[in-house]
Parts: structure tokens; sequence; C-alpha cells
């Protein structure tokens, strides 16, 4: 449960949960909690220019978060292409350490995991200015415990979606398509099998032709002389570039009429959309991929997605009820070893699984979570930074799934990253390098064993803890010889 649930479960969460059961673990994991406090910056402040070990942000100060500065600092104090560059990688570098602290400290909570699932569900990536993607993620963050349709109606005027998916480019003259037919096919119905051209059974090719129009007018600003003159991040509706008059859909949504509404058009739809028993479905059958498995043959289809489905239709689409009833079944439970740790699962358990401290440091400690991104990132899933709308392979693309988190570029580099975190050292990603000393504390985490004094003892139990099926006779013997 806890290495579905959470990111690298240590040996204290997992004793705490034994002790206090299953209910009271899961009234844990779904319980509340206050949203974090924003990325700060993290690197001293340079004189009046940057070094190779400060920042000159006018704007911020170290320890200072940047989430309220302006997207683009002020040219006329930073007046060259290459130090404006420096403070916009800085941002967008101190929220992906911000991101992976988060999740590294965020303990026996199930919120992080699914923020990183709604990411990879609502896909989008902004590569340049660092405050949109934090109001994108923040906005999960806000509903990751909550409704799906209050969290697909934000997502429908979210910057970071809007310009990902070209909807910042729809007007009544040009209807964008891109954006309609990824919130139908990818976001809420799903593409169902074609039952006649352009039907595919959950929606038509007509539907999507109506929303695109439904969509249109709203506006993202992009330009560093648009936010000089006074734009601001929050997407704003230009009714002159809206498609008038009534939206009719198809069959598919019951031959439903979306009055004209203007800026409020959007969520009319979306309540529509939701009408379609497609749409739980759909979010299910992801959800089971993310925490269960990838397979969904027909019993399963049938004993667990479509009543789960129906759980999250009675609870108005409410998640926690269907989550929690699939967390605490028999099914969930018998589903062990059979999946492969995505690379943020992987870093997270070597990390806060083994005990690694955290620097407290600011500068030591926002740079230890660049390098946990960074990693990630070069095994295949880094954060805001999707190469595909449909998300990550290694939950929507058959056969492979979880496989394609294996191959002969990232099996190596898991090597190199384990024996880095056992041994310390220097460690190159991206053109940096990261020298640290020992990591994993390996007294401490002999300490927590039931007999530190047991070789057997050891092994067993860390074994336990890293593996979800247990070594073999012969590789036990193996560890032992090498401790």
């Amino acid at each position: 449960l806890l290495r579905r649930a959470t990111y690298g479960p240590s040996p204290q969460m997992v004793n705490g949960a034994v002790q206090a059961g299953l209910n009271s673990t899961l009234d844990t994991l779904f319980a509340n909690s206050p949203m974090p406090d924003p990325p700060v910056k993290y690197l001293p402040d340079g004189d009046g220019e940057s070094t190779s070990n400060t920042l000159y942000d006018p704007d911020v100060a170290q320890g200072e978060t940047w989430i309220n500065a302006p997207p683009f600092p002020d040219s006329e104090i930073i007046t060259t292409n290459l130090d404006r560059n420096r403070i916009l990688r800085a941002r967008r570098k101190s929220l992906d350490g911000w991101s992976f602290l988060l999740m590294h400290s965020e303990s026996s909570s199930i919120r992080e995991k699914l923020v990183v699932f709604w990411h990879n569900h609502f896909v989008a990536s902004d590569f340049t200015i660092a405050q949109r993607t934090y109001n994108y993620v923040n906005t999960i963050r806000g509903h990751a415990m909550g409704n799906f349709r209050d969290l697909a109606k934000a997502m429908c005027i979210d910057s970071a979606i809007l310009l990902f998916l070209n909807g910042a480019q729809s007007t009544n003259v040009a209807p964008n398509e891109n954006f309609p037919r990824e919130f139908l096919e990818l976001f809420t119905v799903g593409k169902g099998d074609l039952a006649a051209p352009g039907d595919y059974s959950t929606f038509t090719e007509d539907d999507v032709l109506a929303m695109s129009r439904v969509f249109t007018g709203w506006r993202v600003a992009v330009s560093r002389a648009a936010f000089e003159d006074g734009s601001t991040l929050v997407p704003y509706f230009d009714e002159e570039l809206h498609s008038s008059g009534n939206k009719q859909l198809s069959h598919r949504f019951g031959d439903a009429i979306v009055e004209y509404a203007a800026d409020n058009e959007y969520r009319d739809l979306v309540d529509t959309i939701f009408q379609s028993p497609h749409c739980a479905l759909n979010l299910v059958r992801e959800l089971y991929r993310w925490f269960v498995h990838y397979r969904i043959g027909e019993e399963v289809e049938t004993v667990i997605i479509e009543p789960l489905a129906q759980l999250v239709r009675d609870n108005d689409y409410e998640i926690l009820p269907a989550l929690r009833t699939l967390l605490a079944s028999e099914h969930f439970f018998s589903h062990r070893g059979c999946m492969l740790k995505s690379p943020v699962d992987l870093m997270l358990s070597l990390s806060q699984g083994l005990g690694v401290p955290v620097p407290e440091d600011l500068e030591e400690k926002y740079q230890y979570g660049v390098m946990l991104h960074k990693t990630s990132e070069q095994l295949g899933m880094g954060l805001f930074n999707h190469v595909h709308v449909g998300g990550w392979s290694a939950w929507y693309q058959a056969p492979q799934y979880y496989r394609f988190w294996l191959n002969n570029i990232t099996l190596p580099l898991l090597n190199n990253y384990a024996t880095f975190f056992v041994y310390g050292g220097t460690l190159e990603t991206d053109s940096e390098n990261f020298r640290i000393g020992d990591l994993i504390p390996v007294l401490d985490l002999a300490a927590a064993t039931s007999d530190p004094l047991s070789a057997s003892t050891i092994v067993d139990e860390l074994a336990q803890l890293v593996f979800s099926e247990s070594p073999t006779v012969d590789q036990k013997t193996y560890l032992k010889a090498a401790l």
C-alpha cells in the first residue's frame, strides 16, 4: 500500500502503518493537509551580476519566493538575454527541486502521488516561465484529492494547458480542434471503439467541431513586451473572438445544446460532458493502471472498473471514496510484484525510503532536489517536460507499459545511481556535477532492524523494504557474504 500510494516508504512508515492497521493508515493517507509554502530562490544573491555560484535577480532575494515576481526581469536592469535566461532557468530549477523535496517530505500522504498522476493526466509543459508551470501544478495540487469535474473545469482555462494544446490560439474565425479533441479523448470520456465513420462510441467528430467553438476566445500573454505592458499570467476572455450562437452536440451527449454563455460556456460544456458515464470509466481505468496494474481484462472491467466508476458518479465525481475502496480491496493486495518502479519512485525509494537526510542548508537542499529531478529525467520521467500529450508511455502504451522504464540506456544509469547513493562521490547529470558524501546512512538502517547483530535479519528486512518479492536463498547467501 505505501509503495503504491506514497514515494519511498521508510521502515518507520511501514512499522507505523502495521501498528495502526489498514483503516487508520488509509485515514492518514487521505487526510487533508495545508498547501505547501511556494518555492524560493535558493542561490546566493549576486552583487549586481550573476557568477558561476550566485544569481543576480533584482526582484527576488535568496530565500524569497519568486512566484509573484515579474515573469520577465526588468529589461532596464537586466539588459542581456544571457542574464535574463539565467534568472528564468534558475526559477525553473527551483520549481523542479522544490517538487522533489515535497515528494521526499510528504511521508504518509497520497497527495503528491496524486499530483503526479494528475500531471500525467492533464499534460502540459512550459519551458520559459516557471510561474506559469507553478500555477498549473498548484491548481492540480489544490484539486488532487477532490472533485474530478472541478479540476477539469480549472484545466480548461489554465494558461499552461491553453498554450500546450493550442487553446490560446482558438478564435471564431479559426476554431482550433486540438484542445477539445484531447479534452475528450484523453482527459474525460476517452476514445472508444470506432462505431461508424467519425463516431468513436464516446464522442464524434461533430462533437469536436462544436466544442472547438465553445473554447474560442481565451487568450494567454506570452511575450516579454506584453508583460512589461501590464499583462498577467491569468488567461483572459475576449468575447469578440468567441464563436456566437448555440453549439449542438451529438447523440453521444444526448443531442444536448450548449447555449451561448460567453466566458461561462466552457463550464456548461464540462457539465454536459460529465453526464456521460464514460468520464468515470475512463478515469477509473487510469487510476487502476497507476495504482494496480496495466492489464484490464473483461473480468476486471466488470468486477472492478464498472462498480468503482459507479461509485465515482454516486459521489458526484469526488474521487477519494472510489480510490479508497480500491486501495483497501483484496484485489489490490493480490497484485504485488507486478509493477516496475517508475524513475520518480526509484529515486525516492533510494532517497526517502533508505533514510537519506535532506541537507539543511537552503542551497544544498534545493540542489539535492534538482539532482533527484535530473536523474529521473534522464531515466525518462521528467516532471513538467512531457514529450507527448498522452503522458508517459509506461501508463498507456501497449504492450510494454511499465517495461518502458528499462532499456539498454536506462539500465546502466540505474546501476550508476544506485552506486552513487551508497558510496557518494560525483554524479554528472545534464552537464552538471553533483558532489556529495555518503548518502545512505547504513548504520542507521541496520539499527532500525529487529536484530542489528544478525546478518540474516539485516538482509531479510532490508530486502523486504526494497523489494516486493523476497530474494532467492542463493541471492540472500550472496548478500550476506557481501555484508
